[in-house]
């Protein structure tokens, strides 16, 4: 079964950054992931509300609705998934550990920071035993 990950941000360079991180760590990994982006969080609530993630890479301040609060909502729906919030703030940290953020980054950030952050979520979702997820 493959890990499904959803990234949520509205910047298209960003967006792009994050999943080019996210495929590069799962190769680095050999985990068979599949990942979903979103540019606005509306469409990624849509798409939750069909359809869980295990882990979510959001952006917190985006147009509409916060990444916490999308984060919020992903709790109500899934409370094992995992979120790694990616934002240019440090001021959301203690919003995001409450709803239990698996790691919070400051953009720019390193690959290596990228991949302990990673590391952990993936850490976290085997100890859930939510999925069985194959490694290649």
């Amino acid at each position: 079964m493959k890990l499904k990950i959803a990234i949520c941000d509205d910047s298209a360079e960003e967006l792009q950054k994050i999943h080019d991180h996210t495929k590069e760590y799962a190769q680095e990994h050999t985990l068979d992931v599949h990942i979903t982006s979103y540019s606005h969080p509306d469409a990624l609530l849509l798409a939750i509300d069909q359809n869980a993630f295990d882990l979510y890479i959001l952006d917190i301040i985006m147009p509409m609705i916060s990444g916490i609060e999308v984060g919020k909502h992903l709790r109500k729906q899934n409370p094992e998934s995992q979120i790694i919030y990616v934002t240019s703030s440090s001021e959301y940290a203690v919003n995001a550990f409450a709803i239990g953020a698996a790691h919070y980054l400051i953009k720019p950030f390193s690959k290596a920071s990228f991949a302990e952050a990673m590391d952990r979520a993936i850490k976290n979702i085997k100890r859930n035993e939510r999925i069985e997820f194959s490694i290649r």
